[in-house]
C-alpha cells in the first residue's frame, strides 16, 4: 500500500515538470509496434508524430493542428476552427463559435451567423433565414420566399407561381397547367380568376359574377338589388324588393315571390319572406297574400283555405276540419267515424267538447261535470272537479262498484271485499269498517282498533295506542306502557316480564327459556346463566349482553374454557384451562397497564412499567431484557439466542453478532437492520469484507470477492483500487486514474473529482489518442487520423478553431473568416465577415457579396444566375438563362420571360399595366389594367374581348367560336344581348329576357316577361 503511494506521488511530480520544462520522448510500443514521437515546449508548443498522424498544440493549446488519415483539423482558439473529413463526406468550419459555423455532411449542408442568418440545404430541399428580412424555404418543387413585410413568393416548378405583396394587399397566382390567372386585392375584397373552364370576380360584398361554360353555369349578383343565375338544374333570378323567381328543374319546383325577400336558392321547401307567393310542384299549387290568406290545392282534389291565422277550412276524401279560433272546432273523418266538436278553446283545452266514435262516447262541461261512457257497460260519472279528483265520483263496471262523495263518506265493493269509510278518505278517515271472507276489523281514530283474523285464529285489541292485548294458538300478550310488560308461549317454558321500562331497557327484567336464564335490578347487579353451565354476574353497572363485556366495575364470568375476574381499575385476572396460559394486569388492562406478567408452558413474560420487561421464549431459547424504557426503544437492552446475540447501552455501544457477521458502534445510534449505525465510530466485518471507520477522520473498506478496496480520510483524500482500475484524488487539488482494461490514463486538477467527473485542467492517454483541456484557453483531442484545436474557447464554442482529417479540412477565426474544403467531394467554400461568400465544386460556383451582388452557375444543368440589390430571389435585378428558356426582369418595371421549347413568350410592364403574350410570333392575350380591356384569342376559331370587366359579368363582351357567337352590352344590369348559334338560329334580348325574340329555322317568337308567345 505504502510503495503504490510513493509511485503516484512521484507521477504527479513527473508530470508538473512535463509541463514546465521542455524536453523531447520517443516511446515504442512493441504491442502494436508503433513509433509515437513528441517534442514539446512546455506549454507554448507541442508537436506529436506517428506513422499516418501529425498534431500540434501550441499557446497554451490556443492553436491546435492535426492530421490523421483523411481527418485534419485546425482550430485558433477562439477566433477560428475547421475540421474535414473527405471519407465521412464532412466538413465543418466555425469563426468565433457559436457566431459563425458551417457543417456539410454528405448532401446535407448547414450554415448559421448567429444571430443573423441560418441556412440549411440538402437533397430537394433548402431553408434559408436572415433576421428579421428574408426567408427562403424549398422542398422538392414547392419555393417559398419571403422578403418581411414587403414582398412573399411561392413557386412551383416552372408552371406555378403565387406573389404576395404587402400581406393581404395584393396577391397573384399564375398557373400555367390550367392557364389559371388570378388577382386578389385588398384580400377578400376584391377577386378576379381565370382558368381554361371558368371563371369568377367579385367586389365585395356588393358584386359576384362567374361562369363555367364546361358545366353550363353562370352567375351575377349586384347585392342586395339584383341577381341573376343560370345552371343545368335551375334558373335563378330576382329584383330586391320587387320579385324573385326560382325555378329547380331537378325537383320540379317553381317559386314566384313579389314584394320581399327572393326565394332561397338551393333550398326549394323553405317559403321565402314575401307578401305574395306562388309554388308550383308536381303535386300541389299554393298562393297566399302575408297574412290575409293561404290557399292550397292539391292533385288528388284535397284543398285547404286559411284567412288571418285564425280561420281554416279543410276538405279532402278523408274528411272535413272546421275551426274559428277559438270559438269552435268541427272535425268529421269518414274512415275512422269519429266526429268532434268544441266550443270556446281547442280539444282537451276547451270548455266544451263532445267525442264519440264505434266504441265510446264522451262529453264535458269543464268544472261541472264529466261522463265518459263505454258501448259494451263500463261508465264513470264525475261532478264538481275533474274525473277521479272531483268531489263526487260514481263508477261502475263488471262487479266493481265505487261510490263517494268527499268527506263525507267512501264506499268501495268489488266481489266479496267491501270498504266503508266515514268522515275522511280511505285508510285517513275517523271510522273505517272493512270485512272478507277471511278478516274483520274496524276502528274509530284514536279510542280503540279491533282486529279479528279468522284463517290465522288471532285477535288483537288497542286503546288509546298505551294498551295492547293480543291472542294468538302459539303465545299470549299483555302491555301498559310504561308500567309492565308480559309475554309468554303457551306450549313451552318460556316467558318475560319487565317493569318499570320496555323490553332490555326496563329497571327490572326476568327472562327465562330452555337455553339460558338472565335477571337484572339496574344498576345494582346483572346475572346470566346458559344452558351449558356457564355463567357471568356483574356489580355497580350495566348488565351482561350476550357475548359483549360488561360495563360495571366488578365483573366474574366462567366457562368450562376460560375463567375472568376483575376489578375495574385495580387488577385484571384470565385463565384459559384449555392452553393453561394466563394472565394477570395491575392498575391498568393489558399492554396499557403498570404491572403485567403472562404465562404459557413455553414463555414467560414479566413487566413493570417503564423500569423493565423481561421475555423468555423456550420454543426458540430467546431471552431478552429491556431496562429504562419501551421496546424497542430502551437505554439497555440485550437480546440473545442460539443463532445471535445484539446488547446496547444508548448512546454509549451497540453491538451485534449473526453467525460469522459482527456489528459494532460507538457513541451514536445503534443499527437498526441492515441500515448503517448512525453513531461516529463503526465497525462491521463478515467473511469476505470489512469496513472501519470513525467519522469524519477516515473509513476503510475491503471485499475480498472482488479484490477491491477504498480508503477515504476527512472528506480530502480518496483511494480506490480494484483488479481493473486505479484512483487517487486529492480534493480539490489533483485526481488521476487509471484503467487497466483499457489502457486509458487521466489526470485531472482543481476539480471536483471524485464526486462529480469536472475539472479545469484534464488531461488523457490511451493507445488510441489523446485530449486535453484547459479551460478556458485550450481545448484539444488526437484521435487516428483525425485532430481538433480549439483555442479561446471550448470545442465550438472557441474563437479559432482548426479541425483536420484525411477527407476534411477546416479553421475559422471568428468573425474574421471561415475556410472548409471537403476532398472527397472537391467542394471548397469561404466566408469572410458575414457578408462575402465563395463556394467552388466541380460542378459550378457560387459569389455573393450581400446585399450587392449574388452570382450562380450551374454546369451540368447548364444555367447562369445573377441578382443584384438583395437577396436571391428577392432581389430588383434577376438575368437567369438555362437550356430552357430566359427570364429577365427589373423589379417593378418590367418583366420578361421567354420558352425555347414552345417558342411562347411573355412581357409585362409595371403589371398589371400592360400584359402581352404570343405563341410562334402570334399574338395569343392582351390585357391593359387586366380588367379595362382584355383580349383573348387562343386559336384561329375562338377569340375572347372585354370591356370594363372579366368573363361573363363584363360591361362590354364579344366571344366567337365555331359553335357560336355572343355580344352583350351590360351597364349594370343586363340591357341586350345579341346570340347567334349555328344549330338553335338566332335570339336577342333586352333587360334580361323582358322582351325579346327567337328566330330558329323558319320559325320566329316574341318573348314577353321571359315568356314565349
Amino acid at each position: 500500500m505504502t510503495m503504490s503511494r510513493c509511485r503516484l506521488l512521484k507521477l504527479g511530480m513527473l508530470l508538473v515538470v512535463t509541463m514546465l520544462f521542455p524536453f523531447e520522448v520517443l516511446a515504442e510500443e512493441d504491442g502494436e509496434s508503433q513509433d509515437i514521437r513528441r517534442h514539446c515546449i512546455g506549454l507554448l508548443w507541442c508537436i506529436e508524430q506517428s506513422p499516418g498522424a501529425v498534431s500540434t498544440d501550441g499557446l497554451l493549446w490556443l492553436y491546435s493542428a492535426e492530421e490523421r488519415g483523411s481527418y485534419s483539423r485546425l482550430a485558433v482558439r477562439p477566433l477560428y476552427s475547421m475540421e474535414e473529413d473527405p471519407t465521412r463526406d464532412l466538413l465543418r468550419r466555425s469563426i468565433l463559435w457559436p457566431l459563425g459555423t458551417y457543417e456539410r455532411r454528405g448532401d446535407h449542408a448547414w450554415a448559421h451567423v448567429f444571430p443573423l442568418y441560418w441556412h440549411s440545404e440538402g437533397p430537394g430541399q433548402e431553408w434559408t433565414f436572415t433576421v428579421p428580412l428574408y426567408l427562403k424555404s424549398i422542398h422538392g418543387d414547392s419555393a417559398w420566399h419571403h422578403l418581411f413585410p414587403l414582398f412573399s413568393r411561392h413557386v412551383m416548378g416552372e408552371y406555378y407561381a403565387r406573389n404576395f405583396v404587402l400581406g393581404p394587399l395584393l396577391i397573384t397566382t399564375r398557373d400555367t397547367r390550367t392557364d389559371l390567372t388570378q388577382w386578389d386585392l385588398l384580400f377578400p375584397f376584391f377577386h378576379y380568376r381565370q382558368d381554361l373552364n371558368s371563371s369568377n370576380s367579385w367586389l365585395f360584398p356588393l358584386y359576384w359574377s362567374g361562369e363555367d361554360p364546361s358545366k353550363s353555369e353562370a352567375y351575377r349578383y349586384i347585392l342586395p338589388l339584383y341577381g341573376s343565375s343560370d345552371d343545368p338544374s335551375q334558373h335563378y333570378h330576382f329584383l330586391f324588393p320587387f320579385y324573385g323567381y326560382a325555378d329547380n328543374t331537378s325537383t320540379h319546383v317553381k317559386r314566384l315571390a313579389i314584394l320581399g325577400l327572393p326565394p332561397a336558392k338551393g333550398f326549394s321547401a323553405i317559403p321565402s319572406l314575401a307578401l305574395f307567393e306562388q309554388v308550383t310542384t308536381g303535386d300541389e299549387t299554393s298562393h297566399r297574400i302575408f297574412p290575409l290568406y293561404s290557399y292550397v290545392s292539391g292533385a288528388d282534389g284535397s284543398s285547404t283555405f286559411d284567412a288571418l291565422l285564425l280561420y281554416r277550412h279543410q276538405t279532402a276524401p278523408s274528411g272535413t276540419i272546421d275551426r274559428f279560433f277559438p270559438l269552435y272546432r268541427y272535425e268529421g273523418n269518414a274512415d275512422s267515424q269519429t266526429h268532434e266538436f268544441d266550443l270556446l278553446g281547442y280539444r282537451e283545452a276547451s270548455w266544451f267538447r263532445y267525442e264519440d266514435n264505434p266504441d265510446r262516447t264522451q262529453h264535458w262541461l269543464l268544472g261541472l261535470y264529466n261522463y265518459d261512457g263505454s258501448r259494451d257497460g263500463p261508465s264513470q260519472l264525475s261532478a264538481l272537479g275533474y274525473r277521479r279528483l272531483s268531489l263526487y265520483l260514481h263508477r261502475s263496471q263488471d262487479n266493481l262498484t265505487e261510490d263517494r262523495l268527499v268527506p263525507l263518506y267512501d264506499y268501495f265493493r268489488q266481489g266479496n271485499n267491501s270498504v266503508l269509510s266515514l268522515l275522511g278518505m280511505s285508510e285517513i278517515a275517523l271510522y273505517r269498517q272493512e270485512s272478507s271472507p277471511s278478516l274483520f276489523q274496524h276502528r274509530l281514530f284514536p279510542l280503540y282498533r279491533y282486529r279479528h283474523d279468522l284463517a290465522k285464529d288471532e285477535t288483537q285489541f288497542d286503546a288509546l295506542l298505551l294498551y295492547r292485548h293480543l291472542t294468538t294458538p302459539v303465545q299470549t300478550a299483555d302491555r301498559l306502557l310504561p308500567f309492565w310488560d308480559y309475554a309468554g308461549a303457551t306450549t313451552e317454558a318460556d316467558w318475560r316480564i319487565s317493569l318499570l321500562g320496555i323490553e332490555s331497557m326496563a329497571l327490572y327484567r326476568h327472562d327465562s327459556n330452555d337455553a339460558h336464564t338472565s335477571d337484572h335490578l339496574f344498576p345494582f347487579y346483572g346475572y346470566r346463566s346458559e344452558q351449558n353451565g356457564d355463567t357471568r354476574f356483574s356489580v355497580l353497572g350495566l348488565p351482561p349482553f350476550g357475548q359483549l363485556a360488561a360495563w360495571s366495575l366488578y365483573e366474574h364470568d366462567h366457562s368450562s374454557t376460560e375463567v375472568n375476574d376483575r376489578f375495574f381499575p385495580l387488577y385484571r385476572y384470565r385463565k384459559d384451562t384449555t392452553e393453561q396460559a394466563s394472565e394477570f394486569d395491575m392498575l391498568g388492562m393489558g399492554s396499557a397497564s403498570l404491572v403485567h406478567h403472562e404465562a404459557t408452558p413455553t414463555s414467560v413474560t414479566n413487566r413493570v412499567f417503564p423500569l423493565y420487561r423481561y421475555a423468555h421464549d423456550e420454543k426458540t431459547g430467546q431471552t431478552t431484557i429491556n431496562l429504562l424504557g419501551v421496546e424497542p426503544v430502551s437505554l439497555f437492552r440485550s437480546q440473545s439466542s442460539p443463532t445471535q446475540n445484539a446488547h446496547h447501552a444508548f448512546p454509549l455501544y451497540s453491538y451485534r453478532q449473526a453467525g460469522e457477521a459482527h456489528r459494532l458502534s460507538a457513541i451514536g445510534l445503534p443499527s437498526i437492520g441492515s441500515m448503517p449505525a448512525l453513531s461516529l465510530y463503526a465497525h462491521e466485518t463478515t467473511p469476505s469484507t470489512l469496513h472501519d471507520r470513525l467519522f469524519p477522520i477516515y473509513s476503510y473498506r475491503a471485499n475480498d470477492a472482488t479484490d477491491s478496496t477504498s480508503f477515504s480520510a476527512l472528506w480530502m483524500f480518496w483511494r480506490t483500487t480494484s483488479p481493473t482500475t486505479s484512483q487517487t484524488s486529492l480534493f480539490p487539488i489533483a485526481s488521476m486514474t487509471k484503467d487497466e482494461a483499457t489502457g486509458e490514463t487521466s489526470w485531472s486538477l482543481i476539480g471536483l473529482e471524485p464526486a462529480i467527473p469536472m475539472s479545469w485542467i484534464r488531461h488523457t492517454w490511451s493507445p488510441t489518442g489523446s485530449s486535453g483541456l484547459f479551460f478556458p484557453l485550450y481545448n484539444y483531442r488526437n484521435e487516428g487520423n483525425q485532430s481538433v484545436l480549439s483555442i479561446g474557447g471550448v470545442s465550438h464554442l472557441a474563437i479559432y478553431r482548426q479541425e483536420t482529417t484525411p477527407t476534411y479540412h477546416s479553421h475559422r477565426l471568428f468573425p474574421l473568416y471561415s475556410f472548409q474544403q471537403d476532398l472527397t467531394q472537391d467542394v471548397a467554400q469561404t466566408s469572410i465577415l458575414l457578408a462575402y461568400r465563395h463556394e467552388r465544386s466541380s460542378s459550378g460556383s457560387k459569389d455573393i457579396f450581400i446585399p450587392l451582388w449574388h452570382y450562380e452557375r450551374h454546369d451540368e444543368q447548364n444555367e447562369r444566375r445573377f441578382n443584384a440589390l438583395g437577396l436571391g430571389n428577392f432581389s430588383l435585378y434577376e438575368h437567369r438563362t438555362t437550356s430552357a428558356g430566359t427570364t429577365d426582369r427589373f423589379f417593378p418595371l418590367y418583366k420578361y420571360e421567354s420558352t425555347r421549347e414552345t417558342g411562347t413568350a411573355e412581357f409585362s410592364f409595371i403589371w398589371p399595366l400592360v400584359d402581352y403574350k404570343n405563341r410562334q410570333g402570334t399574338v395569343t392575350s392582351v390585357s391593359l389594367l387586366w380588367w379595362l380591356i382584355s383580349y383573348e384569342h387562343p386559336d384561329a376559331d375562338h377569340s375572347n374581348f372585354h370591356f370594363l370587366g372579366g368573363s361573363k359579368m363584363a360591361v362590354v363582351r364579344r366571344m366567337t367560336s365555331p359553335r357560336e357567337s355572343v355580344f352583350e352590352f351590360n351597364p349594370i344590369i343586363p340591357l341586350y344581348r345579341y346570340r347567334h348559334e349555328t344549330e338553335r338560329g338566332t335570339s336577342w334580348d333586352l333587360f334580361g329576357g323582358l322582351v325579346g325574340m327567337d328566330r330558329a329555322k323558319e320559325q320566329t317568337r316574341m318573348k314577353l316577361f321571359w315568356l314565349s308567345l
